[in-house]
């Protein structure tokens, strides 16, 4: 049976990165370390937390990692739809 739609609320974003066949991502503590350094690495790269300084377009809002998936909210000041972003022109919508 298919997923219900989520609600979809402008400008946020619920990204979901599960295993395949919904296999264990996460096996050991150091993996749900790994990733969280590596979001933190990617998140600061692109100045993704608000840090008092100017308004990065992208925010990490929260996160959450099970053993077998991970979920994130961003938050985004533009639509990634909008060139140059879109590569297929208003006509994807």
């Amino acid at each position: 049976m298919p997923r219900k739609p989520c609600i979809e609320i402008p400008g946020f974003y619920h990204v979901l990165n599960r295993g395949v066949e919904r296999r264990t991502v996460f096996e050991e503590p150091a993996d749900y370390k790994k990733f969280e350094t590596l979001l933190k690495e990617q998140s600061e790269a692109l100045g993704a937390f608000d840090t008092g300084g100017p308004r990065s377009p992208i925010t990490c809002g929260a996160w959450n990692n099970t053993t077998k998936q991970a979920k994130i909210v961003l938050l985004l000041s533009f639509d990634p739809l909008d060139p140059p972003l879109d590569p297929f022109g208003s006509s994807a919508r």
